[in-house]
């Protein structure tokens, strides 16, 4: 399956996938709204460091276990990225855990344009 013509071109010449039956279902995202942004200025309108590596995790409640905040957490501190931070999206109704790193809350978000 794939979300566009040009995804099932790829496909039908890939040395992997030729000769396999391609379907196309489109992406059901408005890419109105879901687009790039500029990078630098988005960073600097969400007040994160533009030379950071950013890893999102995000959830309802983000302390939920079968979320696995803690396991994010114990995998950044195990790989060797400089200027890391993870952003979390979602309700908090506990202490964010302790990390090496920072970790930034900005709680529920339900602005389509923000998310994006």
């Amino acid at each position: 399956m794939a979300i566009s013509e040009k995804m099932v071109d790829i496909c039908n010449h890939s040395d992997v996938l030729k000769g396999f039956p391609v379907t196309v279902i489109h992406n059901g995202v408005d890419v109105d709204t879901f687009k790039r942004y500029d990078k630098e200025k988005s960073r600097k309108e969400l007040g994160l460091i533009p030379e950071s590596r950013i890893f999102l995790f995000s959830g309802y409640n983000i302390h939920d276990p079968n979320k696995g905040l803690n396991k994010v957490i114990e995998a950044l501190e195990r790989i060797n990225v400089p200027n890391k931070i993870l952003v979390c999206i979602g309700m908090s109704n506990m202490p964010m855990p302790d990390a090496s790193f920072p970790i930034i809350l900005t709680g529920l978000i339900s602005s389509q344009v923000k998310i994006s």
